[in-house]
């Protein structure tokens, strides 16, 4: 259906190849997350909140998701099997 243009535009956003490089949503008044309010300047403090948060994280737990993922090495991954998990050319990945 997105492909073909016919999800409504809140539904489009969650489908998107391409999002934004941040997200920040009020999820008392917007549970959904269709309203990105990271370019609000009424919400720069709250970003630049979530930002060192973030940052704390990512340094207390080691996670690398910021980098992308090289084909070589997820083939290298024991747990991880490339070949299963795009058995044809038809599910593999769209490449940007």
């Amino acid at each position: 259906m997105y492909k073909e243009g016919d999800l409504k535009q809140a539904q489009a956003l969650h489908m998107a190849s391409k999002k934004a490089p941040e997200e920040l949503y009020d999820l008392r008044v917007d549970p959904y997350e269709l309203n990105n309010l990271s370019n609000s300047a009424a919400h720069l403090e709250m970003l630049k909140k979530m930002r060192i948060l973030v940052d704390e994280w990512i340094a207390d737990t080691g996670d690398t998701s910021q980098f992308p993922e090289k084909r070589e090495d997820a083939l290298e991954t024991p747990w991880f099997n490339f070949d299963e998990v795009y058995r044809n050319e038809d599910s593999k990945p769209e490449s940007d």
